[in-house]
């Protein structure tokens, strides 16, 4: 209370009293301006490394389910193939087995009957951020188109190992011997088993691509850190589609990678030689 009356008795006291209030008030707000101003900038850093890790994932996933729509007409071929050799009614079994379908297949032992590519997408970056205090700040359209894509690519990464388990279980067709009618008709219901896994498979990779255009990059200019230039990127896909023709023959179809060469277009903002999709089926 003494302070108070004395504080009155002077007009100079009270000026200076509110003037050092106004001095820790004003320091108090830029205290917390500052800290508000660093936590934006950290989350806008952790956001941008997070989606840059998603987008990677992304563009990598797109690349594959191109790879897999390309082989589809082969894939198609071969079961058809398979088919009419199982509905025969000769008690030996002789094997027809493709060299340019086993070339680099390191996995299994027994040769293949049948084949499509095997490829494992990383969903780790999108369930980290998801489960994470950043996922908040993602638009919500943004984040619900993230969550289907990644839901199609964990589907279709458990599928593509199934779908290579059953047809390591038609591998003995890779070995001539006797086959009765039972094991014919086995056989051919196990074929139908993968073959309606592998339609499930290019059915979601064809979701995958079209539901693509969707969505909106967050950070276009990454896909730089792949370390291919336009011109070097014109060289690399060719020889891609030729490793894929002479893996699966002459049916498969490199028009198939349209949509991740639209999209690299789109990121990089240079067109691609289209002519390369036809260097790439060339002979």
């Amino acid at each position: 209370m003494r302070f108070f009356r004395r504080m009155a008795g002077s007009g100079a006291g009270w000026k200076t009293f509110f003037f050092e209030v106004t001095i820790v008030v004003v320091g108090v707000i830029i205290a917390l301006l500052a800290n508000h101003l660093v936590t934006v900038m950290n989350r806008e850093a952790e956001m941008k490394q997070s989606m840059e890790a998603i987008e990677n994932d992304l563009l990598v996933a797109l690349l594959f389910f191109n790879e897999r729509e390309a082989v589809e007409p082969c894939r198609l071929e071969q079961e058809a193939n398979l088919l009419l050799r199982l509905q025969e009614d000769d008690e030996i079994w002789r094997p027809v087995v493709s060299d340019s379908l086993n070339a680099n297949n390191p996995i299994t032992t027994l040769p293949m009957v049948l084949r499509t590519p095997l490829r494992a997408v990383s969903t780790t970056s999108w369930e980290t951020f998801a489960e994470g205090e950043s996922a908040v700040y993602l638009e919500r359209e943004a984040f619900s188109t993230l969550s289907y894509l990644f839901g199609i690519i964990a589907r279709m990464t458990e599928n593509g190992q199934e779908i290579w388990r059953l047809k390591g279980r038609l591998s003995h067709l890779a070995v001539e011997g006797t086959i009765t009618p039972l094991q014919r008709r086995e056989a051919i219901a196990m074929l139908g088993e993968i073959s309606a896994l592998d339609g499930v498979q290019f059915v979601r990779a064809s979701q995958l691509s079209d539901r693509f255009e969707q969505y909106e990059f967050q950070t276009d200019g990454r896909v730089y850190e792949w370390g291919a230039t336009i011109e070097e990127f014109e060289q690399i896909i060719p020889p891609m589609f030729l490793n894929l023709r002479q893996t699966y023959g002459e049916c498969v179809d490199p028009s198939a990678f349209q949509d991740f060469i639209e999209l690299y277009e789109r990121l990089i903002g240079f067109d691609v030689d289209d002519r390369m999709l036809k260097r790439g089926s060339a002979s």
